[in-house]
C-alpha cells in the first residue's frame, strides 16, 4: 500500500521494452520511477492511477512496490565500516512492507482540513497548503527553480512568515512523510553503528539496472545463434527471452 494515498497497486511483470527504458533513461530518478509506474502498475482494481494527481512523497512508495513485486520484499545494501582501521563490509537488510509502514503520514497538531478538497490550514493563521503531486514534481523538475515551484503551487499566500513556513514544512513531513532517509547496520567486526542514507527511488533503478543489463548480450546472442531480428527477441515474454539465451549460451560454449 501507498503510504500516503493509501492505494493498492498491481504490478505486471516487465516486458522487454520496460528493461530498455530502465537502461536508457536519462530522466533524474523520480521522473524514472514515474514513468516506469504509468507502464507496469495499476489500482489493483485493474483501472488506471490518476498519476498527475498521486502524492509526489508516493513516487519513492511505488519504486519500492515495483521492486517488491520483481524482486522481493527483502531489501539489503553494504557499505564498509568506517570506523578507524576497520573497512570491514557491513549488509543492512530490511523489509519493504516494514520500511513503508514504519513511514505512514499522521495529522501533526495545530492543522485542519481547509475548505478546498484536498488542502490544509494552520490553526491561528492564514497559511494554507497542500501535499505537492506528481504533477507538481514533474513540473517543477522541468524548471530552473524546483523547490520555489513547488511551493509557490502548493502554499498560499506567497508572504508568509518564517515561523509559518517551518510550521508547514513541519506538517507536510507528518502528513507526506519522504522516504528518503537513513537506515542503520552494525560491523559485524568492530560493533560500531553505520549509517546510510537510502535514496529508494535511486537505489531501486540501480538494482533493475543491474537486472536488466544483460538484455544487449541475449538480443545479440539470440540473433547470431537464430537469426531473429530484434523485434521478434524484444516481444518475447521475459523469462522465455532469459531461457532461450541460456540454451544459446550453453550451445555455443560446447562448440
Amino acid at each position: 500500500m501507498l503510504p500516503v494515498s493509501g492505494l493498492l497497486l498491481a504490478v505486471r511483470g516487465p516486458s522487454s521494452d520496460d528493461e530498455l527504458m530502465v537502461l536508457e533513461t536519462d530522466a533524474p530518478p523520480p521522473l524514472a520511477v514515474i514513468e516506469l509506474g504509468r507502464r507496469v502498475a495499476r489500482n489493483v482494481d485493474g483501472s488506471d492511477l490518476d498519476w498527475d494527481g498521486l502524492p509526489a512523497s508516493d513516487a519513492a512508495a511505488v519504486a519500492l512496490t515495483i521492486r517488491q513485486a520483481w524482486m522481493g520484499d527483502l531489501l539489503t545494501t553494504a557499505s564498509s565500516c568506517d570506523a578507524a582501521a576497520c573497512g570491514e563490509r557491513v549488509d543492512v537488510s530490511f523489509h519493504i512492507a516494514a520500511y513503508l509502514e514504519h513511514h505512514r503520514p499522521e495529522v501533526p497538531g495545530g492543522v485542519s482540513s481547509a475548505r478546498e478538497p484536498g488542502w490544509f490550514a494552520l490553526d491561528g493563521s492564514e497559511a494554507r497548503f497542500r501535499i505537492p503531486t506528481v504533477g507538481d514534481l514533474v513540473t517543477a523538475l522541468s524548471g530552473p527553480d524546483s523547490p520555489s515551484a513547488l511551493m509557490d503551487a502548493c502554499i498560499v499566500p506567497s508572504s508568509l512568515s518564517p515561523a509559518e513556513v517551518e510550521q508547514v514544512d513541519a506538517a507536510l513531513a507528518a502528513l507526506a512523510p519522504t522516504l528518503d532517509g537513513m537506515v542503520e547496520g552494525v560491523c559485524p567486526r568492530c560493533g560500531a553503528t553505520l549509517q546510510l542514507r537510502f535514496d529508494p527511488c535511486s537505489y531501486v533503478l540501480a538494482e533493475l539496472r543491474d537486472l536488466f543489463a544483460g538484455i544487449y548480450y541475449e538480443i545479440h546472442l539470440l540473433a547470431r545463434s537464430h537469426g531473429w531480428s530484434e523485434h521478434d527477441i524484444l516481444v518475447m515474454p521475459w523469462s522465455r527471452r532469459i531461457h532461450y539465451a541460456h540454451l544459446a549460451a550453453a550451445d555455443k560454449a560446447a562448440v
